[in-house]
Formats: structure tokens, C-alpha cells, sequence
């Protein structure tokens, strides 16, 4: 399944529509009886299908000044052998954060996954390649979905199951 880049007007209304369906759904006493919930929700992938990217600004944005010091100590601390650099794995510090933002995939299954992330059992993933056609190593393990997006077989910007 080949993944897409939403631009960042495409995410913002993406998201947008996730929530005026989560507040539709919060209004529907029969979905929420239906869903055992107290609250509306929605998933992202409700809106857009699987297999999209974006940049995720929030977590880092290299062209923003403010975030500059951020990435400074990063890679003070990388370098000093602390893994104090958060959230982001000392690989995106190292190799894209004077490149790009973070990049964040819905998973075939719809699960939310940053690329860019520390990995539950490590240091995160080596990422190669501009979005859409990226390819990341090792697999992924995302909540409900182990496997590959663009390595082991798969081509670039391509998930393949385990």
C-alpha cells in the first residue's frame, strides 16, 4: 500500500474533520450507547484512509527560531552520551532535524506512528529517503501492526506486514 504526503493545509482540515465527527458523535446518544463511550471520538483514519504521512511541527520545527536551543541541547546531550533528547530519537537529531519536522504515518490498520520517534526497545529508526518514499528500519511495531514501511521486501513508501 503506498503511503501519501498530506501538505500541511491537507492535515489541518484532515484534523479538523476528525473532530467535528468526534463532536457529531458526542451529540448521538445512540452512537455513544453503541460505542459504550461517554465522549464523542473519531480517528484520523476515518477521514483519510491508512497510509498517509505528515510533518509533525509540534514536535520539532527546524524553521522555527524558537526551536533552535531545543535541538542545540539535543544534540549536547547526544553527544555527551544522555539520552535526555526526549520524545525524537538521537537518529532524527543527528540526521534530519536541521532538515525537517518529525514525520508521523497511519499504519495499513489506521495506528498512528512518528518515524522519527525513540523505539520501546531502543534508539528509534533509521529513516532513508524523502516522504512519501521512505524507507525505515528495523520493522515497526505499531499498536496492532508489525511490519515493514519501505524495507524487507517492500518498496519505498510502501508498507508490507511481517
Amino acid at each position: 500500500m503506498q503511503c501519501r504526503l498530506l501538505t500541511p493545509d491537507e492535515f489541518r482540515k484532515a484534523d479538523d474533520d476528525r473532530m467535528a465527527l468526534g463532536k457529531r458523535r458526542g451529540a448521538d446518544p445512540d452512537w455513544l450507547k453503541a460505542n459504550k463511550s461517554d465522549y464523542g471520538w473519531a480517528r484520523l483514519v476515518e477521514i483519510t484512509g491508512p497510509c498517509v504521512m505528515w510533518f509533525a511541527t509540534w514536535y520539532f520545527d527546524p524553521n522555527d527560531p524558537e526551536h533552535a536551543s531545543r535541538r542545540i541541547a539535543a544534540l549536547e546531550g547526544i553527544a555527551k552520551g544522555h539520552p535526555t533528547h526526549g520524545y525524537l530519537s538521537r537518529f532524527y537529531w543527528q540526521d534530519w532535524s536541521d532538515k525537517r519536522s518529525p514525520i508521523c504515518v497511519l499504519c495499513p490498520n489506521g495506528a498512528e506512528w512518528c518515524v522519527d520517534a525513540k523505539s520501546s526497545n531502543g534508539e528509534g529508526w533509521h529513516v532513508i529517503g524523502d516522504p512519501p518514499l521512505l524507507r525505515v528500519t528495523p520493522s515497526i511495531d505499531a499498536p496492532g501492526y508489525h511490519g515493514w514501511l519501505g524495507s524487507s521486501g517492500a518498496a519505498p513508501g510502501e508498507f508490507k506486514l511481517a
